[in-house]
């Protein structure tokens, strides 16, 4: 596995020229850097940011954003938050990281992104972009930007959340 973008550390591809949008948002478990999350409902929120958490379901309908920043970033693991509670940045649009899936299926520049059955990570979408409904379209989260085919690449990806 590599870093494919390693002079990004963490934040967005864009900044400060204000081209990706971030969200704050409140990690409900441990999560790592460059994972796509989903918005969990918590009935405690008491401060008004959202809370979320990373998925294990494959083409998540549930998909927000890509974590960019958190409190523990760098830290064990590359995670963005080590437990429920902390704040994490969200891209919910733009250029950003990902952390990605792709030996079983290698991702080629532009290939559509969703979340996979493995915490943390992405994967090329199944579904063929000219084929598949407004709801599979839903489920993308990103475009790649490079290309990888190795599990746990992390690369650039355009965030654009609805294909």
């Amino acid at each position: 596995m590599t870093d494919k973008y390693s002079v990004l550390e963490m934040g967005t591809i864009d900044v400060p020229v204000g081209g990706a949008y971030t969200i704050d948002a409140i990690s409900n478990a441990a999560i790592n850097m460059w994972a796509p999350v989903v918005g969990v409902a918590e009935a405690s929120i008491t401060n008004g940011l959202p809370r979320v958490t990373s998925t294990t379901t494959l083409n998540d309908p549930l998909l927000i954003g890509l974590v960019v920043e958190g409190v523990t970033q760098g830290g064990t693991g590359g995670q963005a938050a080590s437990a429920a509670g902390l704040a994490v940045k969200v891209c919910i649009y733009g250029r950003c990281k990902m952390t990605v899936l792709a030996t079983a299926t290698n991702i080629a520049i532009m290939d559509a992104l969703t979340s996979s059955t493995t915490s943390g990570s992405g994967q090329k979408s199944p579904n063929n972009p000219s084929t598949y409904d407004s709801t599979a379209r839903r489920n993308i989260i990103a475009y790649a930007l490079q290309p990888s085919i190795v599990d746990g690449d992390v690369i650039a990806v355009l965030v654009t959340r609805n294909g």
